[in-house]
């Protein structure tokens, strides 16, 4: 992983990306609103579920509802994630959190299948 690494950062869009510092800031930034989007709009879909909000809609009613703005958001955080890891490989390939954290998004999908 450590030669993929160091290939990626070499490759002409990582350099791009390394040589303006503005650049990982606001996608960073955007990646975090996107989170906020996936992780309100998920709460809202489980209170349904759970009966603790929402009762004067369906389920159907209330995920059509939420359901775009988790799409569009896991959108999100999918282009801007690859910008990061695109921008700063090492950093995050190399990283035991960056595995941890791609093993529970694996896990959150199979789930929500």
């Amino acid at each position: 992983m450590t030669q993929f690494a160091e290939w990626l950062s070499q490759t002409s869009l990582s350099l791009a990306i390394q040589s303006h510092e503005w650049v990982i800031p606001t996608v960073q930034s955007v990646h975090i609103i996107a989170i906020a989007g996936v992780l309100g709009s998920v709460f809202m879909i489980m209170l349904r579920i759970l009966v603790r909000a929402g009762r004067d809609q369906t389920l159907a009613q209330t995920t059509a509802r939420f359901g775009p703005w988790l799409s569009w958001a896991l959108c999100v955080l999918m282009v801007t994630g690859v910008v990061m890891v695109v921008g700063e490989p090492a950093r995050q390939l190399l990283a035991l959190s960056f595995w941890l954290k791609m093993g529970l998004v694996v896990i959150g999908t199979a789930v929500a299948v």
